[in-house]
């Protein structure tokens, strides 16, 4: 993307990645479409398209790059809890309606409740 910094995600960050979401109360499945890109679908009904991000700190200019680059995207996920994001691309994310998440260690069910 925007930096020389790279977007690396190894393979530990995509194996932990779908640990949490098959443990995730909320999911009722997921595919890996790409090395980077799942479908995913909720018990609600909804389907996200997740895309995880490798870079250190996930930017404005990163936002708009994956969005223009690949506009079906409605979820981006750090892939490590290490790395996160701008305030700028949380509030760009959220002003067009797509979920920018940082990724953590502790499982991300909820019981008996997921929020819309």
């Amino acid at each position: 993307m925007s930096d020389e910094r790279g977007d690396y995600v190894s393979k530990s960050n995509l194996e932990f990645f779908e640990k949490v979401l098959k443990g995730h109360d909320c999911v009722s499945s997921f595919e890996a479409v790409s090395e980077r890109e799942y479908t995913l679908e909720r018990d609600r009904g909804d389907t996200w398209h997740v895309y995880l991000t490798g870079k250190y700190t996930f930017g404005i200019l990163d936002f708009y790059e994956l969005t223009a680059a690949m506009p079906h995207i409605n979820c981006i996920v750090t892939a490590s809890p290490y790395l996160s994001y701008t305030r700028d691309a949380k509030e760009a994310a959220m002003a067009a309606s797509i979920g920018l998440f940082k990724v953590r260690w502790t499982p991300l069910s909820r019981p008996k409740t997921c929020r819309p």
